[in-house]
């Protein structure tokens, strides 16, 4: 792979990453006081602005939970008016209860009232027994535990996508660091040339090729520094820091390497997964969604309780004589009986049967695409590590080559296209390395978010 290309493929992977899927480009090691990748995670629980919205999702269910908690609870309110009898309603009564001269079959209007009536009331409503009300605290509880459910989930999926970012600024920071130590080699080589060219050893066309090389290495440096920059601020994004903070890197590469190992027949169970316990609560919430519409036809009964007082005047300063005003109070209950509405609950139950058959088919569903999740995941990582390993193989090889054709060049038994050539195949063996490395800890972060197993 020429130079450029391996650039452009380092290009291609840091975009990937910064868009959320595959990238790379971090850090080999950081000083002491940096953050491990665990700090990194639990920091973006505590301050990224998607668990800091689902956290106030639950908030929020947690005050549903109180609202109608308080519909249970007496309704008390004062009530009052006061009002100016424009004309006065008559009433139809026969004359002859006023008249007894007056013929049987006449009737008068007459008007009780006054022009001027004030009212005041105390007024007390309590629920005694309404089976929606019921349902409506425990529906309130589910769809708390739905949002604790689906914080659960936006913090697994945070921890992936900053896993995976803190993988990419190690693999950048290493790939620097392996960059430079390419430049020291082909200094050294360079350095010898031109002393070889000197003496009448080598030609001023081998002075020209390493030199070339050289350029091309102080370019590529440059790209890669860019690239762990970017990488950087998507790690500090993913987290929730701001982008103008510092952040170093306490974990080396190495260190994550070293707990790549084959996974076969890994344990699988789809109550695990927290997709599968968000199915589980919706299918609740339908559940109670079906109860509270047969609630519905069961008798409600309510009692209440008033106390006030009115008056009538002539006048409206006559309303504020207060030793005028009259008192009453009442006290009872209200039974309501539904009888017939239209059949529009039966059909509203059988609405609702129809979304809890849906669930269960959307949770065997989600068993069966668990399993084939998990078998490729479980794949994708044993032969992403088999790829590492092979890519570790390579560049051993390459190593050595290197130091073969370095020693035939200085002993004027190799020529010097050889050491650039076996310099740029080590250089490519150690991105291809590095790419490997990427590819199988994403590949183990995502088995463990197969299993059930990532933040469990």
């Amino acid at each position: 792979m020429k130079p450029g290309q391996m650039v452009g493929k380092l290009a291609l992977v840091a975009l990937t990453v910064l868009f959320g899927s595959q990238a790379w480009a971090q850090e080999a090691e950081g000083p002491t006081g940096g953050m491990s990748l665990q700090d990194c995670i639990d920091y973006s629980l505590e301050n990224s602005p998607e668990v800091k919205n689902a956290r106030l999702d639950v908030k929020s269910a947690e005050y549903k939970i109180k609202e109608t908690t308080g519909i249970g609870l007496p309704q008390i309110g004062l009530e009052g008016q006061g009002m100016r009898n424009i004309d006065v309603q008559k009433q139809f009564l026969p004359a002859n209860a006023f008249d007894d001269s007056a013929p049987d079959n006449v009737v008068v209007p007459l008007g009780f009232g006054v022009d001027w009536s004030s009212q005041m009331a105390l007024n007390v409503n309590q629920i005694i027994f309404d089976g929606s009300y019921l349902v409506g605290l425990q529906a309130s509880k589910t769809y708390k535990e739905l949002f604790e459910r689906s914080e659960k989930q936006t913090k697994i999926d945070k921890a992936e996508a900053v896993s995976n970012a803190y993988y990419a600024v190690l693999v950048g920071e290493t790939r620097l660091e392996l960059l430079k130590q390419n430049v020291i080699r082909v200094d050294s080589i360079l350095v010898n040339t031109k002393k070889m060219y000197d003496n009448g050893f080598a030609e001023l066309l081998d002075v020209q090729r390493l030199t070339i090389s050289r350029n091309n290495l102080s370019v590529e440096i440059g790209r890669v520094e860019d690239f762990t920059r970017l990488n950087k601020r998507l790690l500090k994004f993913q987290m929730g820091m701001d982008l103008e903070d510092e952040i170093t890197l306490s974990e080396n590469l190495e260190s994550f390497v070293s707990s790549i190992e084959p996974m076969n027949d890994v344990a699988l169970n789809p109550e695990k997964r927290i997709e599968y316990q968000i199915l589980e609560t919706q299918r609740r919430l339908n559940e109670l969604n079906v109860k509270n519409v047969k609630m519905s036809y069961m008798p409600k009964l309510y009692g209440f309780y008033t106390n006030g007082f009115n008056n009538g005047a002539l006048g409206f300063g006559d309303l504020m004589r207060f030793g005028d005003w009259q008192n009453y109070s009442y006290l009872g209950v209200s039974l309501q009986v539904p009888l017939f509405s239209g059949l529009q609950g039966r059909n509203q139950v059988k609405q609702g049967q129809i979304d809890i058959q849906k669930n269960e088919n959307d949770m065997a569903m989600f068993r069966q695409s668990v399993a084939l999740e998990a078998d490729r995941a479980q794949r994708d990582y044993n032969n992403n590590m088999l790829a590492m390993k092979k890519a570790q193989e390579n560049k051993a090889l390459a190593e050595e080559v290197l130091r073969t054709t370095t020693v035939k060049y200085e002993n004027g038994v190799g020529s010097n296209i050889e050491v650039i050539e076996a310099e740029t195949a080590l250089k490519e063996s150690e991105t291809q390395l590095l790419i490997a490395v990427y590819d199988a800890l994403v590949a183990k972060t995502a088995l463990e978010k197969a299993t059930g197993q990532l933040l469990d």
